[in-house]
Parts: C-alpha cells; structure tokens; sequence
C-alpha cells in the first residue's frame, strides 16, 4: 500500500520504464525524471508476500488495480506508461504466486463443494461487519466508533489537493468488500475476517486525518483515546478467551498411544492443529469421514489398534463419531479433558 501510494502521488516516476524500453517510451513528451524502483519493488514484493500469507489477498490486490486505474485515467500517454508499468509487476507476481496456484486452486474447489456453506449477509449483519470492519466496534454510535470515523473523513480533507489519491484510499477501503459481497451472490464468503485487508487503507485514512493536526498534541491525545475504548475488546480478547491446551493434549496422545495407534480429528479445525504438531513430533494422525454423514469406517480407523478421538470444547462434534465407533465394536476406555479439549479413547473388542 505504501509502494501504491507513493507511485499515485509521483506519477512522473511511476511513468519511467522499469522494464526495458518499448515504443511506449520513445515518446518525445516523456517526462524528466528519475525512477523509483523501490516504489514499484515495495507493491510487488507487499503484493506477493500477502498473497503467500493469505488467500483473501485477491481482494486486496484487485482493489490496487482498481485504484491504479483511477490514477492513470485522464493522464495520457504518462498514465498509458503507468499503467504497463503497474501490468509488468503484476506479471512477476502471478508468475511467483503461480507456484502456489494449483493449491490455491484446490483449496477453493474444497470449500466450493464443501455440504455446508454461510448464508448471504443480510443488510443488518452488512452494518455489523462494516463496523467491526473499519471502527472496530459493532455498536453505533459510540465513542471510538464517531472518533474513527471524525478522523477518516479529515484524512480525506486533509487530502483535497490529491483527489487522485484520496479516491484510490477509499477504493482499496470499498472495492475489497464489494468484490467479496458479489462473489457472495454464487457463494457466500463475506464476512469480517475475509475482509481485514480493507480496514488497512481505513487505518491509513484515520492517520492521516490525525496526522493532519498541527498540533503534536492532538495525535498523542487522540492515540491515547483509542487505546483506551479498545481495551475492553482486547481484554476480552487477551484475557478471557480459555487458550486451548493443545501441547498438553499432544503430550498425553504421546505417552499413552501404543504402535498402530491412530488420532482422529473430529473437524478440519482439529485437523489443522494435529498436522501442525505432526510436522514437529512423532504420532500418527488419521482423518474422519466418518464423522459427516457416512456410516462407514476408513480402513485405517478399522485395523487400528486404539483410536484417540480429539474435540473441541462440549464434544459435539465428536458424540457422532464416538457413537459411530462404539457400534461398530470399539470399546471406549477414558476421556480426558483439557478445559476446553477432549481426548477419548477407544480400543477395539476384537
């Protein structure tokens, strides 16, 4: 975003060639001045690692083209220039980011057929996340909410003599959201944690408004304001949320499994973190069809010697497939609880 913004505000740099140069730049009225290739270099490389962070950076990235078009509308041959420059670099990153796609892929094609889905927003829970999303509360009005949003809007005043920049912060702010919420008519994915890349250019509007002051008073005093009416979600955040004890759960599958055991998620959640300690200990992991709908055991979970079935929290997920094990002849031996994990075993009884 750093790198997007500077090339906006420079484009007589972000005209020069960084590629070569074709017959775009044979021009007699290109413009004297120098390159800025960490411009160029700070978008391509933000735009890459992101990507490789997340995948909801499409988004983000395609709000940044949008954005860039803004920029380069009304600017003649200097915004044609811009614009094949803003073209070469993308090509690096699908080209880097091309390594990754085929899994990018897959995991989309996962969720795409995956039984169960989310709902499309309705106009109500739309606030809500909007709120949550760039004032960081989901109550309006309130103090932090009428602060945040007084300090965007004179960021945006403060941007007046930049009207270029100042519409391409507020489409890196809109256009990630109303991608997400299109996409979300065939398959519904909007929602705030899909969207934390559009409260970034929101956060940088805010610091601008606040930047804008020309006392150095007002940006400590505002700071301090924050960080005062955000303290009781991060003290609900930091303090009350029960960690899950999941080293002390991988501690105990270690010392009581016996050869041919196997461990048994009972969501993709569990999954996850099992492959994560897998990666660093020695323990066999299974996987668990069973627990949807199918009425059937997988072969490893049939000829294991004993099965460690982990949950989450009250052990919903889990009743339905210790009830599937037990009818199919496994005998439930103990169930320890590690405050909101569970860890049952079962053996075989033949």
């Amino acid at each position: 975003m750093v790198g997007l913004v500077y090339l906006i505000r420079n484009p007589a740099r972000a005209a020069q060639p960084i590629l070569g140069t074709g017959s775009l730049w044979k021009a007699e009225d290109l413009p004297l001045a120098r390159r800025c290739p960490a411009a160029w270099t700070a978008y391509t490389l933000g735009t890459i690692g992101s990507l490789y962070m997340h995948n909801t950076t499409v988004v983000f990235a395609a709000g940044a083209g949008l954005a860039m078009l803004a920029a380069c509308i009304g600017r003649g041959r200097s915004g044609l220039r811009i614009a094949a420059n803003f073209i070469a670099t993308n090509i690096i990153v699908l080209a880097v980011w091309g390594l990754y796609l085929s899994t990018e892929l897959q995991q989309a094609q996962a969720f795409a057929d995956a039984s169960f889905w989310a709902t499309f927003p309705t106009s109500r829970e739309l606030g809500i996340i909007a709120r949550e999303l760039y004032l960081m509360t989901a109550q309006v009005p309130s103090p932090l909410a009428v602060l945040l949003m007084a300090a965007a809007l004179a960021g945006l005043w403060a941007l007046r003599r930049e009207p270029r920049l100042a519409l391409g912060m507020v489409v890196l702010c809109v256009a990630g959201p109303g991608l997400l919420l299109l996409v979300s008519l065939y398959k519904p994915i909007f929602g705030a944690r899909m969207l934390l890349w559009a409260a970034a250019p929101f956060a940088a509007l805010v610091g601008a408004g606040v930047a804008s002051a020309r006392r150095i008073v007002v940006p400590i005093a505002v700071s301090a304001a924050v960080a005062v009416l955000v303290w009781p979600t991060l003290e609900q955040q930091y303090l009350r949320v029960d960690k899950e004890p999941w080293r002390e759960l991988v501690k105990t599958l270690e010392a009581s499994a016996r050869p041919g055991a196997i461990a048994v998620a009972a969501s993709s959640e569990e999954a996850m973190m099992l492959s994560y300690y897998r990666q660093r200990r020695s323990f066999p992991v299974g996987t668990v069809p069973f627990v949807t709908a199918q009425r059937t055991l997988p072969p490893e979970v049939r000829e294991a010697a004993e099965v460690f079935l982990l949950d989450r929290k009250n052990g919903a997920r889990s009743a339905r497939a210790a009830k599937l094990l037990q009818s199919k002849g496994f005998l439930l031996v103990s169930t320890n609880s590690f405050r909101n994990l569970r860890l049952l075993k079962l053996t075989p009884t033949q």
